[in-house]
């Protein structure tokens, strides 16, 4: 699945049904209601096998594609969703026809109360939910399991509390206190992404769970993670089953990070709220922002800047971002629309030979959920 229909994100292209013939193009898109469902599943799943690379996945669309479905004028709120979001997307059209997706109808991709069909209406309210009852979880050794990463408390049903403090995935701490009415295990599960993190200053295992011996009384464990920018590559594998690298997305820690592109709002249908630029709306979002680019930075010449929260600010705000990254990018001329998406991006290096990039410019990639319109997938120059 991963290699014939992956999304950096860590979901699938499928709208309705797998694309055919199989295509790993950051123009198809997912339903909401995939991402809330698949969430739950990881989750599930390493409830069931300890496993860390379901709970890693869990995490992964949690914080890129969970949050990248919404999107409103204002930002960070939750009123306006897509039945399908795609990693490159150039416009949010009330009517697309034709389409690149193969299955849903021309709203699919427009923001809005009820895009196409009501189950992912019905369906989303459920992924936060979810999420937050699947952080810490009973051992049974007696002890405690820490799976995915996010402020909370959680009481054991002996009494015992578990206690989570960090800014997390937006900080690079986590700070734990445990609460214990006897002798206790706490497992903290460190990421495959983390192959620096230690905890309480002593080096821990990357794709493992790491073991703190917690005594009756108060114990306090400081995870740090200390991650790396990367990059990770898409391979398009064609219906003869031969692939080549179609493009990059980059990442630091659990999130995925994108161009950002300024949305232009247009109103279409307002659905509830006394003001009629607020509360339920469906929009048509377009840009006038340039968005074909290559990559011309590599890991090492990217940086990451921690700005902070802006009070007020929701953690996937549209603007205000609390972490981003600044890298070098070359427009791509040749790369451009097609069914009213972005065409899938050109062959890695992009630029050389007959095709003259433009200059390199730097930009900001913001968190890839905190943006409405985006470009999430690029070619190296």
């Amino acid at each position: 699945m991963d290699e014939r229909y992956g999304l950096p994100t860590g979901m699938y292209n499928g709208d309705e049904n797998l694309p055919q013939p199989a295509t790993r193009s950051p123009s198809r898109g997912i339903e909401l209601c995939g991402v809330v469902e698949a969430m739950f599943s990881y989750n599930t799943m390493f409830a069931t096998h300890g496993d860390v690379i379901f709970a890693d996945r869990a995490e992964k669309i949690a914080y890129n594609a969970l949050p990248a479905t919404w999107a409103s004028p204002k930002g960070g709120d939750m009123w306006a969703h897509q039945y399908l979001q795609a990693i490159n997307q150039v416009n949010a059209l009330e009517h697309a026809d034709p389409h690149t997706w193969q299955s849903d109808g021309p709203q699919a991709e427009m923001y809005g109360l009820e895009p196409n069909f009501g189950c992912c209406t019905a369906n989303f309210n459920q992924g936060w939910p979810k999420f937050a009852n699947m952080i810490v979880f009973e051992t049974g050794d007696g002890g405690a399991a820490i799976g995915v990463y996010a402020p909370t408390s959680a009481t054991l049903p002996d009494g015992s509390i578990v206690d989570i403090d960090t800014s997390y995935p937006f900080d690079d701490q986590v700070s734990i206190t445990v609460t214990a009415k006897k002798n206790m295990p706490l497992y903290l599960r460190i990421p495959a992404w983390a192959d620096k993190a230690t905890v309480n200053g002593k080096p821990a295992t990357a794709n493992s769970m790491y073991k703190v011996n917690c005594n009756q009384g108060v114990t306090k464990a400081l995870l740090a993670f200390d991650p790396q920018i990367r990059l990770e590559s898409a391979d398009r594998v064609d219906a003869n089953g031969t692939s080549k690298d179609l493009a990059f997305s980059v990442h630091r820690g659990s999130l995925m990070y994108s161009l950002p592109l300024k949305g232009n709002y247009t109103i279409k249908a307002h659905h509830w709220g006394p003001d009629p630029k607020d509360g339920s709306n469906d929009y048509e979002v377009l840009t006038s922002d340039e968005w074909a680019f290559a990559l011309s930075s590599s890991v090492e010449d990217m940086k990451f800047v921690k700005s902070g929260y802006v009070d007020g600010a929701a953690p996937f705000n549209t603007s205000n971002w609390p972490t981003y990254i600044t890298a070098k990018v070359r427009s791509v001329p040749g790369w451009g629309m097609k069914t009213n998406s972005a065409d899938t991006p050109p062959s890695s290096p992009a630029c050389g030979g007959v095709v003259k990039c433009g200059e390199p410019m730097e930009v900001k990639l913001v968190p890839h959920g905190a943006t409405d319109l985006r470009i999430g997938m690029m070619p190296l120059a």
